[in-house]
């Protein structure tokens, strides 16, 4: 079915679109390709599904991965990234530019799924958990594709849609994470100098 959204940050009237003499319903999010794309474009109602589809997902998958299961860590890891890390990465290099609230809804489930894999205690901290599980964040998830993403878009075949994409959002938000990593790379060799 049809929808007709405006994708604008500005208020404007409504303006009825036509389609063969028929108006097509107004709305202000569509649904397409699996994505929920908002008018302004925030992505919070996208996370928000994304969420809702992982929480199903994972209760039904809980008695494999949860605390009680005699499964080995090493097997509910690769649960985990086999079947709800996918969940959550479909379409990341679009609405990773979302806020970091929006961002943290999807790291506070990652966190909950980790600690009951694992039936860790309250006081292990989180970072402590990514990092001995080998387990990414979010955050460096979101990294990871979109500088991936932009390779693959420096070798397309398609001269003018490379150049069409240079000057669009997604650029802004691989440059700012290439030069993240730049510095990450520049303290890491700080470190070992000093060591």
């Amino acid at each position: 079915m049809a929808v007709h959204v405006d994708f604008t940050y500005r208020n404007q009237p409504y303006v009825p679109v036509y389609i063969n003499n028929q108006v097509i319903p107004f709305s202000n999010q569509a649904k397409y390709l699996g994505m929920t794309l908002d008018a302004k474009l925030k992505w919070k109602e996208h996370v928000k599904k994304k969420r809702q589809q992982l929480d199903l997902k994972y209760n039904q998958m809980r008695w494999l991965m949860g605390r009680s299961s005699p499964l080995p860590i090493e097997n509910k890891i690769l649960l985990y990234n086999m079947v709800l890390k996918p969940i959550w990465t479909y379409g990341i290099c679009l609405y990773g530019v979302t806020s970091a609230s929006n961002r943290l809804i999807i790291e506070r489930f990652q966190n909950k799924v980790l600690r009951e894999m694992v039936n860790a205690p309250w006081y292990i901290r989180n970072d402590m958990l990514h990092r001995d599980l080998g387990v990414e964040y979010v955050k460096d998830a979101i990294q990871r594709f979109a500088l991936a993403h932009q390779k693959r878009l420096q070798v397309h075949d398609n001269s003018e849609a490379v150049h069409r994409i240079e000057f669009g959002p997604i650029f802004d938000l691989i440059r700012f994470f290439t030069k993240k990593m730049k510095k990450k790379k520049k303290k890491k060799k700080k470190k070992k100098k000093n060591e």
